[in-house]
């Protein structure tokens, strides 16, 4: 059977299992390692192809089977459903069976659920599972599976006809809604319009039955499809479709096809060029509705700005043009404000022209860095195509060259003007980490200046350009006027004479030695004050 290489693959009825690898074990025999679990009629045929190719006699030998077990923990699994019941090891195990790559695994007995001391509300779940390839790749893919925390939420709606459930992916979650309205009643939408507040979707899409000129231009205006436009803002979502694109393709030849699926996207994912719908009207097969596809940014996208390299000849080519852009000032007539308007805008579309000319785009990571240049990049681009030792250390002597010169061009800008705080890093400008977003008060990521200037605006400014409501006033408990005591002769003079020995230059106050005197006051004038207060009183 191995000397021979009879061919991997078991032909007959098991054509898709294949052989995965080959042991050989001194003297016990070898093993074979298959690429899914083989049905027992192959027990008989490897036994056929051992009777072949050895000179033992064909009842001494055995064909065993062994089981390969591996184990997929998930993190951070909660402990409690979203609906307030506790999770259950069987449960999770429900969960886990709905995934599509889980549903042909064999589960070699009942998870367990471990929970840390450290942590609160949150568990480790064990799965131990049949592997007979011993493959990390199956236990990667596995553990892939359910990273993206996939819950079905029936607490925020709850139809026959519709699927809500919550996506969430890189720590942030989106709401995605299925819907199928039955044409004739369309029970599903009355559902939804009957809501008093829908949450904010990043997909609303499924069959919805319903006609208008907006998506099929062989329909008018139809008052139902009407009802479903209005309703879609409610739920922070907008047509994708592109107009007069069939999706539904009746079995009944005499009838044209229609556009009733349809697709509704987040409004901040719309602009998105990452946001995409293909219809695939030939893959439909047996079917009469057509396969869409959709590709949506669940991550935050951020367009680094374009920027010329410090130092390169497309800096010095730019300054150049720059400095063209100036006319003599003698040519240009300056008489009023739309000549200097027409001159400015002049001199800002020839820098922008020449700006725009040099520019390239910046590919920021995690693992850039300042000194890395075009020579590291060639240095490596070198490397990788002949791995060769000499490519290596030439690599590994141009990254340390170029780090050289980049640090020591630090110390010497640092030295010659003086400025050591330039070296700290906290006292720097920063780049943005990728991970790092602004959000508004609902979680949704802030990713153009006019969302940040709304943002802002509703975050720090909400009370601004709002009548003020003085009747909260009216329900407060009414005091009556506290009563103050007499003062006394001697306390109004104690008084006097500590305010002007402490009180500040100033024209009340007068500089010197005459702010000693100017504190003793007439015997009349306080005798004066104190009858004017037992007045008042």
């Amino acid at each position: 059977f191995l000397a021979n290489r009879e061919p991997d693959t078991f032909g007959g009825d098991h054509p898709s299992i294949r052989v995965e690898r080959t042991q050989w074990l001194p003297n016990i025999g070898f093993r074979v390692s298959f690429s899914e679990r083989p049905p027992e009629s192959l027990d008989d045929i490897l036994h056929t192809y051992l009777a072949r190719y050895t000179d033992e006699d064909s009842n001494h030998l055995r064909v065993s089977r062994f089981q390969f077990r591996n184990t997929v923990f998930f993190r951070r699994v909660p402990l409690c459903a979203p609906n307030g019941d506790p999770s259950t090891v069987n449960g999770l195990l429900n969960e886990l069976l709905a995934d599509p790559l889980w549903r042909n695994i064999q589960i070699a007995g009942p998870p367990r659920l471990h929970v840390p001391e450290h942590t609160q509300g949150y568990g480790v779940l064990y799965v131990d599972f049949v592997d007979n390839a011993r493959s990390s790749v199956l236990r990667n893919a596995l553990k892939q599976s359910k990273r993206t925390n996939l819950v079905h939420r029936t607490d925020l709606l709850s139809h026959p006809h519709l699927i809500c459930f919550s996506l969430t992916v890189r720590g942030l979650s989106h709401l995605f809604l299925n819907v199928y309205a039955d044409p004739t009643n369309h029970a599903v939408l009355e559902y939804l319009y009957n809501r008093p507040s829908l949450p904010s979707f990043a997909l609303v899409c499924g069959d919805f039955n319903l006609h208008h000129q907006l998506w099929d231009d062989a329909y008018g205006f139809r008052e139902a499809a009407q009802r479903l436009i209005d309703l879609m803002p409610d739920m922070s979502v907008s047509l994708l479709n592109t107009p007069n694109i069939y999706t539904h393709f009746p079995h009944n030849t005499a009838l044209c096809p229609t556009v009733i699926d349809l697709v509704w996207v987040n409004d901040t994912m719309i602009p998105s060029p990452s946001t995409t719908l293909i219809v695939d009207a030939d893959g439909r097969e047996a079917f009469d509705h057509a396969k869409m596809l959709i590709t949506l940014p669940l991550s935050p996208e951020f367009d680094p700005q374009l920027h010329i390299k410090r130092k390169s000849d497309e800096e010095d080519s730019f300054l150049v043009d720059a400095c063209g852009a100036f006319s003599p000032v003698e040519d240009v007539p300056l008489d009023d404000h739309d000549s200097i308007q027409v001159l400015c805008n002049t001199i800002f579309n020839s820098l922008q022209r020449a700006f725009l000319q040099r520019t390239t785009k910046p590919k920021i990571t995690a693992h850039s860095k300042r000194w890395w240049n075009d020579e590291c990049r060639d240095a490596l681009r070198a490397y990788r195509e002949d791995k060769s030792q000499d490519n290596r250390w030439a690599y590994f002597r141009t990254v340390r060259r170029v780090q050289r010169e980049h640090f020591e061009g630090v110390i010497q800008e640092v030295t010659a003007n003086k400025c050591v705080w330039d070296l700290t890093s906290w006292t720097c400008p920063r780049l943005l980490p990728t991970t790092s977003i602004i959000k508004d008060r609902d979680g949704t990521p802030l990713t153009t200046l006019q969302e940040l200037a709304t943002g802002f605006q509703q975050q720090f400014f909400s009370a601004a350009d709002r009548p003020i409501d003085y009747s909260v006033l009216d329900d407060l408990e009414r005091l009556p006027t506290r009563a103050f005591d007499p003062i006394s002769l001697a306390e109004l003079e104690e008084q006097v004479t500590l305010c002007s020995a402490r009180s500040p230059r100033g024209q009340i106050t007068s500089p010197g030695r005459s702010s000693k005197s100017s504190s003793k006051i007439p015997s009349p004038a306080l005798r004066y004050s104190r009858s004017s207060m037992h007045a008042s009183d």
